[in-house]
């Protein structure tokens, strides 16, 4: 069972901004890698209470921000939470996106709830949004529930206290990036899945070396890594995954010039828990450590399969990974 209070914590721990999980809409809350004069607006005033999974499980408006005023090309970091409970006893699929007409949409993130019995489950996405032209703009959370079990019957009933929406302004040189082709990890290749093809072990994804600002003296980085398990006897069972997150200063050659950070997560993907993002934060990496070292980031992610059927990395549409310097 999913325990509202553990997920707090571990918010706390790994998310580079401290959301508010209740109270009033539009509360400022403290952040990492933005400017110290910025108030970030959140809500956990919900639109709907639940998200049927009936006529195909369409996307509802479930949270949206007040109206700003953004300047082109300011970055500004937002962060969902989608939190429900189920009413079936497997399923159904708990899906997201955030949306801000004008500007563009994060990727999409997928999670299938494990059912009735276990209670509030959860998932989380954050994103850059950098608007292409100054203009006010209305950010939402949009969900929707899906599955094939019983879609008559199967719906999400959302929790209000623990599904949020937050925005605030990032430094200047926050940035984000995304891999546009599936990658997959696995010991044992499956000739049903293009990406699966040849058996690979490990996967190098979201690698990018990131420029920094003279002016920053630390960086905040994350990756929000969308997996899903294969089917099929290849060679079958649930798949365990390891994922590391690392970030090494280097320099102007892209030679490492000061240590590697790293943090590392394990992920199992089960018939039920078929899809699920995985959220990893590294929080204040240093920087610019000198003249020469440090005036960029190498930042990826090492994906490794350890047990169990093949695992894809989703593209584009669903993974991303973003660095905010302060």
């Amino acid at each position: 069972m999913s325990v509202p209070g553990a997920f707090l914590a571990l918010a706390v721990v790994v998310v580079p901004m401290l959301v508010p999980l209740s109270g009033p809409p539009g509360r400022a809350v403290a952040a990492l890698g933005v400017p110290a004069s910025q108030e970030a607006i959140s809500t956990n005033t919900l639109l709907v209470s639940e998200l049927p999974a009936a006529n195909g499980g369409q996307f509802f408006t479930v949270l949206r921000l007040p109206p700003v005023r953004v300047a082109a090309g300011q970055p500004m970091y937002l962060q969902a939470r989608l939190a429900a409970r189920s009413n079936v006893p497997r399923g159904p699929l708990m899906e997201m996106r955030t949306i801000c007409p004008g500007a563009g949409g994060s990727p999409t993130t997928d999670r299938n709830h494990d059912g009735q019995a276990y209670g509030v489950e959860s998932e989380t996405g954050r994103w850059l949004m950098v608007p292409p032209a100054t203009g006010t703009f209305t950010c939402e959370l949009r969900g929707r529930a899906a599955t094939s079990l019983d879609p008559a019957v199967a719906k999400l009933i959302l929790d209000p206290r623990l599904t949020v929406l937050s925005m605030v302004a990032a430094n200047p040189g926050a940035t984000q990036w995304t891999d546009p082709v599936n990658r997959c990890v696995g010991t044992v290749p499956d000739p049903t899945v293009p990406q699966c093809v040849v058996a690979r072990p490990i996967a190098n994804v979201l690698q990018k070396t990131v420029p920094l600002p003279s002016s920053a003296t630390y960086a905040n980085v994350g990756a929000d890594v969308q997996l899903s398990r294969e089917y099929g006897a290849f060679p079958g069972g649930n798949a365990m995954v390891r994922l590391s997150l690392r970030a090494t200063p280097v320099d102007v050659n892209e030679v490492a010039c000061a240590p590697r950070r790293e943090t590392m997560a394990t992920q199992t993907i089960t018939s039920n828990l078929h899809h699920v993002k995985v959220n990893l934060t590294l929080t204040k990496v240093g920087v610019n450590q000198s003249g020469t070292c440090g005036r960029s980031l190498k930042v990826g992610v090492v994906v490794a399969s350890l047990v169990g059927n093949p695992v894809t990395i989703h593209n584009s549409a669903y993974s991303n990974a973003f660095l905010l310097p302060a």
